[in-house]
């Protein structure tokens, strides 16, 4: 795992995975580690080019992820990865990280191969390289005005100004084994944001049985809430109106969610034991 982002209101771990060359979801469970069994988690996307970062936004319902192999590309997504889009294909050495700044409403990135940090607007207009000296940034993370990376040969923590840059100051150095950070995370209120305490999340309280993805509402309604529900299940599942089907590839099994049960259940159990229960 080279990157996770946290959907700290749906609970969901995003990360890119560089061997599998995917985009991969968990659900953070209250009880903490569970067997694998129990675990929930989805592939999301598959097939990547060397998936290098990965950040979630979610009070908009996005994500956007990195792939490094060249020509590297930036992508915009929906949360729960459909609607991709390239939002950045030019000056892109090695894409190393990405920073979200949610006071600015901009999304920071770091490039190894350029030696440079920039940042732009969500849909990737208004790019611009903050004037940093020579960086070589692993890692990013913005916390309140500063921007702080991971700079290597020699390694250390640095902190610029996130609006003018400069030089960076050092936090702290690296020597010997610790020479092999590479993710940095700031966590403070301000990157944890309610920008509207009147609106309520849609997974923060949700009755999806697994997993809860916060859509962008397309609705034209001027009474429609900026986000919408979509739940899902574990892998192999996916969803049709209130009743979720799915078919696994090496086995012959299907998995449903009725909405009135809230949960998953498996095929068979449903059909056979359901009646009981009604």
């Amino acid at each position: 795992l080279v990157s996770m982002s946290f959907d700290w209101l749906s609970k969901q771990l995003y990360y890119v995975d560089n061997i599998r060359n995917s985009l991969e979801v968990v659900k953070i469970s209250e009880q903490g580690l569970v067997h694998p069994d129990q675990l929930i988690h989805r592939q999301l996307l598959n097939g990547l080019r060397d998936p290098v970062a990965v950040a979630v936004h979610p009070w908009r319902g996005i994500l956007f992820f990195a792939e490094a192999q060249r020509p590297a590309k930036i992508y915009r997504c929906n949360i729960d990865a459909s609607g991709c889009q390239i939002i950045r294909n030019s000056t892109l050495g090695r894409p190393s990280s990405f920073a979200i700044d949610f006071a600015e409403n901009r999304l920071c990135y770091g490039d190894t191969l350029l030696r440079t940090i920039s940042c732009m607007n969500f849909d990737g207009t208004n790019p611009y390289v903050l004037p940093v000296d020579s960086p070589i940034p692993v890692a990013i993370a913005i916390l309140g005005d500063e921007l702080f990376y991971v700079h290597q040969r020699p390694y250390s923590i640095r902190r610029v100004s996130k609006r003018n840059g400069g030089t960076g100051r050092i936090v702290r150095e690296f020597t010997g084994e610790e020479r092999s950070v590479f993710s940095l995370k700031a966590c403070a209120p301000a990157n944890q944001p309610i920008p509207d305490p009147s609106v309520e999340h849609p997974c923060h309280a949700s009755d999806c049985p697994q997993l809860c993805f916060a859509l962008p509402n397309t609705s034209s309604s001027s009474e429609a809430q900026p986000l919408t529900k979509r739940c899902g299940c574990r892998q192999g599942k996916t969803i049709t109106g209130n009743i979720t089907t799915g078919k696994e590839k090496k086995e012959n099994w299907e998995v449903i969610v009725r909405k009135e049960q809230k949960r998953c259940l498996f095929r068979e159990f449903y059909t056979i034991f359901l009646p009981f229960l009604l």
